[in-house]
């Protein structure tokens, strides 16, 4: 079951001795600088876990019927 972002900043909370609004607010932080870098088409690396790609492709055709 994956984690909701409220899950995972009541996690990053616990583990980090910070409040859960913190942690909110450092995950949406993380997610406007990832989006920024991905629109920008960059690779983003989070830790040794994710890597994120854009991977730039041509735009195909009408579908048929």
């Amino acid at each position: 079951m994956a984690l909701t972002q409220t899950q995972l900043a009541g996690e990053i909370a616990e583990r980090s001795g910070i409040t859960k609004s913190d942690a909110k607010r450092a995950l949406e932080a993380l997610e406007d600088v990832v989006l920024e870098q991905l629109a920008d088409a960059e690779k983003v690396r989070i830790g040794g876990v994710v890597q994120l790609n854009v991977r730039v492709k041509e735009a195909t055709g009408p579908r048929k019927g």
